[in-house]
């Protein structure tokens, strides 16, 4: 569930220092049977997190140029995430910990919305286990534990694999943003946004 573009992780090289006095929230912790979702750590980039923002497909979902993003870039950027107004959960199997990608949430406090996107970086685990599922033990956690009311997740108009995956999933679709995303190329791509709602959420 790819959405419209996220803040560059950095480029040639550059990094992100963070503020010692900087908040810092509650880090993220779930587990299924098969998978184990936790709030990332500087710690955890190594080269194969890095190696998946040189993947067309990483990169188009994402919708992010090729090129620069280097590991210390990538932990200066992950750094950013406070677990409070800004999360980056990453994505391990069970037991062995391969890490197969990440959740980014970006929460508005003052309006108690989240907007929600999903990266699968290793090749082997796209489409396995289905997305939705893990999505929605985000939004339990959200909904129940943080405070948030409402989930948003927006997709390009030309990534028909997501949009696929939306139809099936428990979002809702709420609209279309015309030209709403500037990509790469200069070009201009419409959004197509969804909506998931703590009032009709069943859990």
């Amino acid at each position: 569930m790819p959405v419209q573009q996220p803040k560059r992780p950095g480029s040639s090289g550059r990094t992100f220092p963070v503020s010692a006095q900087k908040p810092q929230g509650r880090p993220v912790r779930l587990e299924t049977e098969t998978r184990i979702l936790r709030s990332l750590r500087s710690s955890d980039v190594g080269r194969t997190m890095a190696s998946w923002f040189e993947d067309p497909v990483v990169l188009a979902g994402l919708n992010l140029p090729a090129g620069g993003i280097t590991q210390q870039s990538l932990r200066g950027y992950v750094e950013e995430f406070d677990n409070r107004r800004k999360y980056i959960i990453g994505l391990f199997t069970k037991p062995d910990e391969r890490h197969i990608g990440f959740f980014q949430v970006h929460v508005n406090l003052s309006h108690r919305v989240a907007q929600l996107s999903v990266a699968i970086g290793d090749k082997q685990f796209r489409g396995q286990p289905p997305s939705n599922e893990l999505s929605d033990l985000v939004v339990k956690e959200f909904f129940e534990k943080r405070g948030v009311e409402k989930f948003v997740a927006r997709v390009l108009a030309s990534n028909y694999k997501a949009l696929w995956s939306m139809k099936n999933s428990n979002f809702e679709f709420e609209a279309v943003l015309r030209e709403d995303n500037l990509m790469p190329n200069g070009e201009r791509m419409d959004i197509a946004q969804f909506r998931q709602l703590k009032s009709k959420w069943t859990g």
